[in-house]
């Protein structure tokens, strides 16, 4: 698939500044982080003349328009809230008006709030430490410098593997693409302290999207280990005027920080596309390391966390021709700090 920026609409997937729009509560909906979600709702109330008046409604509401929703959209959002306000228990009211308790008879929301954080979790999520881990395969796409198998094979290195889930599996990491025209025009592989990297080039103007799988397989074969839960963090994200994008498939949920410098865009199928805006020197970060990314480096970055999978597909490109431009990812990073411990 080639690329041409600015056809889509772009938009910060943060709950506070997400447009007040199908595209922005798409955004962060997919998220699957329920206090994100929440902030938004409560901007959608203000935007239609409406109040809060009672919080616990709002925390039994966030669910039903969040990831796992049955037929969400903004406009049902929108509706359902002018409906509650005007429905025998009314836990959100006209702006104009003073708050009134509820009935009785009315139902009991949740007291608790959602979640502070997304629904990733550091304890259940998969250990894959990529200081070490080692190529024992590098032929992604038939591109080299190895011959053999097409892919890169990351296995572990003075240990019996790359990985292991939280249930005590070990497990080996399998990449491959699918994509006839890929081209890296340089190694890829692991990059500086506790990174890998798998390059692009983009030979035509309207750029090139490279689809990339990761499965996860029993050390020596190709047996495939479903993982309970794991965490992969894509970095550097560049804007103008390589305008580099990512995406996923077969992900739980996602998470960036607030003030991120990536925008969302939505694809096909509710998918979220991320797209740089700001150039950084990734240089820094070789050495420093994914757990040690600075608060500029983070606005780069987004991690995708995906739930009992034996695989997942991951996507990146440009939208200009050019590169090679990499994507820097680790399965480790600072951005599990916003995930439950």
């Amino acid at each position: 698939m080639h690329l041409t920026s600015g056809t889509k609409m772009k938009t910060n997937p943060s709950g506070a500044a997400a447009p007040l729009n199908e595209e922005g509560f798409n955004a962060v909906a997919d998220r699957c982080c329920q206090a994100e979600m929440k902030v938004f709702i409560e901007r959608v109330a203000v935007a239609n003349n409406l109040q809060v008046c009672h919080e616990s409604g709002l925390n039994g509401f966030v669910p039903y328009h969040s990831c796992g929703a049955a037929d969400r959209s903004f406009d049902k959002l929108v509706s359902e809230l002018l409906s509650s306000s005007a429905s025998d228990c009314p836990w959100v009211q006209q702006e104009d008006v003073t708050c009134q308790p509820l009935s009785p008879t009315c139902p009991k929301f949740p007291a608790a709030p959602p979640a502070a954080h997304c629904q990733c979790n550091r304890t259940k999520a998969a250990s894959v430490d990529l200081a070490d881990v080692k190529v024992d395969q590098n032929n992604l796409g038939g591109q080299g410098p190895d011959s053999g198998a097409e892919e890169i094979r990351l296995v572990g290195k003075g240990k019996p593997s790359a990985g292991v889930t939280s249930t005590g599996e070990l497990f080996d990491i399998v990449i491959t693409t699918d994509r006839a025209d890929y081209n890296s025009g340089k190694d890829s592989g692991l990059w500086g302290t506790d990174f890998a990297v798998i390059f692009v080039t983009a030979t035509q103007s309207t750029g090139i999207e490279g689809n990339f799988k990761f499965s996860f397989v029993q050390p020596g074969t190709n047996n495939p280990v479903t993982v309970p839960e794991i965490h992969m963090s894509v970095f550097d994200l560049d804007g103008d005027p390589n305008f580099e994008v990512a995406s996923s498939s077969g992900y739980a949920g996602y998470v960036t920080v607030p003030d991120t410098n990536l925008v969302a865009s939505s694809l096909p199928g509710g998918r979220t596309q991320f797209t740089g805006t700001a150039n950084m020197d990734a240089n820094g970060m070789k050495n420093n390391g994914a757990n040690a990314l600075t608060e500029n480096e983070k606005k780069a970055s987004v991690m995708y966390f995906y739930k009992d999978v034996a695989n997942f597909e991951l996507q990146f490109g440009r939208t200009k021709q050019g590169g090679p431009s990499g994507l820097l990812f680790a399965f480790s990073s600072s951005l599990n700090e916003l995930c439950e411990e």
